[in-house]
This record gives C-alpha cells, structure tokens and sequence, in this order.
C-alpha cells in the first residue's frame, strides 16, 4: 500500500544526471550514451545511474593505482554509492535482481582482494567500448 505513493521516476536522462549531481557527479558524454541505451531499453533512472555508478568503480578499481583506492575520499564515494543504491531499491525504483547484481559486484569489486580486481576487469571486459570512456566526473 505504501508504495503506492512513492514519487514516480520519470526515466529522462536529466533524472539521471540530476542523481549523479545528487551524489557529487556529473555524467559526462560517455555516461550520458550509456544513459540514453539504459532508458531506451525501459530501465528506471535509477537502474540506469546504478548500471553507470559500477563501470564507474570498476574502471577506478583496475586505473588507479591502490595507494589512490585507500583514501578517505574514495571510500566516502563508494559508501555514498552503495547507500544510493539501498536507498533507490527500498523506494521500489530498482528491481530486485538488478540491485542484488549491482550491490555484490560493488561489495566484490571493494574488497580489493583478487576476486574484486577479477571482476572489476570482467565488467570494464564486457562493457566495452563505452567502458574505455569517462562516465562520470566530480562536480
């Protein structure tokens, strides 16, 4: 019942892009074709920023080098991450397999243990050629 009064994505890129303003970012060119595919093929606005928030951390994870992985920043930004996307799946704007999919790859690519690196290289592997581009930059 109370989902029913939940406040009703539109599924435009400017939603995306607003989220991403939300958490820090801006979805640069690259994200905003990434964008543009995801809601073309009837994924939530907020799928769309999920699906684009891990590329995102995945092209951090295998780019930087660890010593920039370990900040105080990047940890804030990836608890930031991880809490939108609880946030956005108990507001009923993310369907279920696609959270469970993107929380454990986001909790798996943290841990920056061999099994995070693996799949962080999987998901830049199969994303490409949108993967070799920037998705987002900070504001």
């Amino acid at each position: 019942m109370f989902g029913l009064f939940r406040k009703k994505e539109k599924n435009t890129f400017e939603e995306v892009q607003q989220m991403a303003n939300d958490l820090g970012f801006t979805v640069t060119s690259g994200g905003e074709v990434l964008a543009f595919m995801g809601l073309k093929s009837d994924y939530s606005s907020s799928e769309v920023l999920s699906n684009i928030l891990v590329i995102h951390v995945a092209k951090q994870i295998i780019e930087l080098p660890l010593g920039e992985l370990v900040t105080e920043n990047t940890m804030n930004m990836l608890n930031n991450f991880v809490s939108y996307i609880n946030d956005r799946y108990k507001g009923h704007h993310i369907k279920k397999h696609i959270y469970e999919n993107d929380f454990k790859a986001i909790i798996t690519m943290i841990s920056l243990d061999e099994d995070g690196f693996s799949l962080a290289r999987k998901i830049v592997e199969q994303n490409k050629p949108i993967s070799h581009s920037a998705l987002l930059s900070t504001l």
